[in-house]
């Protein structure tokens, strides 16, 4: 089930019902890694054709959350985007690929920095609680959580403002 902010990104910037929303990293200069050297465009659509996704192998990937796309960038990729990723897609655990990837918005190096500014921010928080559970966690797992959860709507919420400080179309989004 996709949250408001999903819904309303979708109607904001028409997404196609099919496609999946995410995050992604490119280059300083906005362009692709791993030999691939085209230009991220914000309303552009790059595609890769002649094999079916593979997470790893061959696809234009995306991780559905902050924390999954930081965690699987090359360090050389510094500038976060959002984006969708159509055709046939294939997932794992932390990210997903496929055929074609539209980029929505795309911060600077900066307004990426800031992004990651709020997630140490509330790292400390994050771990806490899930040190917390961690003995109990099975026979808690809604009092977890429930906590988990309150934590991470407020990291959610601020690295919400940090896009829409940047980009028009998202605080538009954010206000509904």
């Amino acid at each position: 089930m996709e949250s408001k902010i999903e819904q309303g990104i979708r109607k904001a910037f028409a997404v196609p019902e099919a496609a999946t929303l995410g995050l992604h990293f490119v280059k300083s200069d906005a362009t692709l890694g791993y030999g691939d050297k085209r230009e991220v465009r914000v309303g552009e659509t790059l595609t890769v054709e002649g094999r079916k996704p593979s997470v790893c192998v061959w696809g234009l990937h995306a991780s559905p959350t902050f924390d999954a796309a930081a965690n699987n960038r090359p360090a050389d990729a510094v500038r976060l985007c959002l984006v969708w990723v159509g055709g046939e897609v294939d997932s794992d655990l932390s990210k997903f690929c496929g055929l074609q990837r539209h980029c929505l918005a795309m911060l600077t190096v900066d307004q990426t920095q800031q992004a990651f500014a709020v997630r140490a921010k509330y790292q400390p928080e994050r771990d806490a609680v899930w040190d917390k559970y961690q003995p109990e966690r099975d026979a808690v797992g809604a009092k977890y959580a429930r906590e988990r959860d309150a934590v991470w709507a407020k990291y959610d919420a601020e690295l919400a403002a940090v896009w829409a400080k940047y980009q028009p179309e998202l605080a538009a989004v954010e206000a509904k």
